[in-house]
């Protein structure tokens, strides 16, 4: 079988969705180890059609029946290899009959959000500042996995008004939006950075925002750009605080007669936290168009004719369309982080009492001053004599 000069290239240049171009090249890596094969011209090369058909057949059972992914999953998977096959030139497979065996749909697993509770138990149980700003930012700015990976420090914002940052996901790309996170996700994320600057390592607007760990007995840092955060490292980090918190527990399947999967939870480990910053807008009040665009969907016309700006995505337009800002307390982790934004817009508000009683005092004086002055004037007219009937 002829093969182009570089398959992976040929598969990932035809995808033009950044997010879809990394689940199916994830995907396709899963294929390539099911099938130990060294290279993906090997996926080429070795099989002929037919028996390529088979295995792709093979690892869609191996998927369902002893990993226990569920179908809808396992279409994605699917979809991915269809791809790269057709985008390389082999095709004359039967897709129609390989689809026939991914299976009806099914749960495999409630599939809810964190509670604010285990939010805060995996904060506290993280081992380093950087899980901890990881944490606090997936849930209290709704990103996904994908473009937190690829924040750069120029892609935050700071809002001095109310001391968060706006973040820009995806940044040149068709599908760049914004997004914020709370002052205490903030404040963490700062520290984080000042860690490294403090390790030696040298800060550019150019720097990724997360980096894998370095040896901290090291005189200096290396370069972040030398170390990147990988998906499967975060996903292993998030997952074994889960375990080791009662915040996942080994779930059995009832489907059938099939075996016991792997151990699954109700809340999905980095997913999680993304239902959990929509379900406190959500519940705050906040404008269900803009908690959409906050975790960067695709409105389709919508986006073509509904354009808020990151101000208002932020503050809201009025007292009817809510934005972000309104779920910043739901949105606090930390009770005692909590407790201080309430004691702030407490005494925000009371400074703005302050100052209308104030406002009031002077309109009030200047309103007496002027009936004076009037009734002096009259008085003085009454004295000379120059007040007619």
């Amino acid at each position: 079988m002829q093969t182009t000069a570089n398959p992976l290239k040929q598969f990932q240049n035809a995808i033009k969705s950044p997010r879809t171009r990394e689940t199916y090249t994830l995907f396709l890596q899963n294929f390539q180890t099911y099938m130990k094969a060294q290279d993906y011209e090997m996926l080429l090369q070795k099989y002929s059609i037919k028996e390529m058909e088979m295995k792709i057949i093979e690892y869609i059972m191996y998927l369902r029946d002893e990993r226990k992914v569920s179908p809808s999953t396992i279409r994605v998977h699917i979809a991915a290899l269809k791809h790269f096959f057709e985008m390389n030139d082999f095709v004359g497979m039967n897709w129609k009959k390989v689809s026939k065996y991914m299976g009806e749909f099914y749960a495999v697993a409630e599939d809810r959000p964190y509670t604010r509770e285990e939010i805060g138990q995996l904060v506290n149980a993280a081992h380093s500042l950087r899980d901890k700003a990881i944490i606090l930012l997936l849930s209290s700015s709704g990103l996904r996995v994908s473009g937190l990976l690829k924040l750069q420090i120029q892609d935050l914002i700071s809002v001095p008004k109310y001391n968060l940052y706006q973040i820009t996901v995806y940044k040149k790309t068709r599908e760049q939006y914004a997004t914020f996170c709370t002052p205490e996700a903030r404040r963490v994320i700062d520290q984080y950075l000042e860690f490294r600057k403090r390790m030696g390592e040298k800060l550019t607007p150019n720097s990724l925002l997360f980096r894998r760990e370095f040896n901290r007995l090291q005189a200096r840092a290396p370069p972040s750009t030398e170390k990147p955060l990988e998906r499967s490292a975060l996903f292993s980090t998030i997952t074994r605080l889960s375990f080791e918190l009662a915040i996942k527990e080994e779930q059995h399947l009832v489907v059938g007669q099939l075996r016991k999967g792997q151990p699954r939870s109700g809340v999905k480990a980095l997913h999680g936290f993304r239902k959990y910053f929509a379900t406190c807008l959500e519940t705050e009040g906040v404008n269900p168009v803009y908690v959409e665009l906050l975790l960067g969907h695709d409105m389709g016309l919508k986006n073509a004719y509904s354009k808020p700006t990151a101000a208002q995505l932020l503050e809201g337009n009025g007292d009817k369309v809510l934005g972000y800002v309104h779920g910043i307390d739901v949105l606090t982790i930390n009770e005692e982080n909590r407790l201080k934004l309430k004691v702030k817009r407490l005494t925000d508000r009371e400074d703005d009492m302050t100052l209308m009683k104030i406002k009031h005092d002077q309109e009030m004086k200047f309103m007496r001053e002027e009936m004076e002055n009037k009734f002096q004037q009259i008085f003085t007219k009454i004295d000379t004599g120059k007040l007619r009937n």
